[in-house]
This record gives C-alpha cells, sequence and structure tokens, in this order.
C-alpha cells in the first residue's frame, strides 16, 4: 500500500467512527437543536467513509504526472 492509499483507509475509518459516535449518540433524539448539529457530522462522516476524493487530491499529487486535477 502506497501512502495515498493509507491516508484513504485512515479517512474512511475516521468516518466510521464518526458516524457510529452519531448513531450511538442520545442526543439527536432529545430536541432540533442538537439534530442541526448531528446531521451535517452524520453527513461529514459518510463523506469520510466514502474516502473523500477531494481531501486525498489536494494532499497528494496526482500518480499520473501528466494528469492534471479532476
Amino acid at each position: 500500500m502506497n501512502e495515498r492509499q493509507v491516508f484513504g483507509l485512515i479517512l474512511r475509518t475516521a468516518g466510521l467512527g464518526v458516524i457510529l459516535h452519531e448513531l450511538t449518540n442520545p442526543r439527536l433524539v432529545l430536541g432540533w437543536p442538537n439534530v442541526v448539529v448531528g446531521l451535517p457530522l452524520l453527513g461529514l462522516g459518510l463523506y469520510l467513509l466514502r474516502g473523500a476524493p477531494r481531501i486525498v487530491r489536494f494532499s497528494y499529487r496526482p500518480e499520473d504526472p501528466g494528469a492534471g486535477p479532476r
């Protein structure tokens, strides 16, 4: 595994942790102000679970030197 793949794996693990924390946290059912905070965190967790392609592309140059940013 190269550094890019390891970084993506770390991001996915963090995303899984965020999702599990938000789903097991009882504050989601306690009122709408807490849901306003909880739903964006779930969205962030899903984005990280997908591998956060923009963050990985920003952190590491493309593997093909001729390829520009996508």
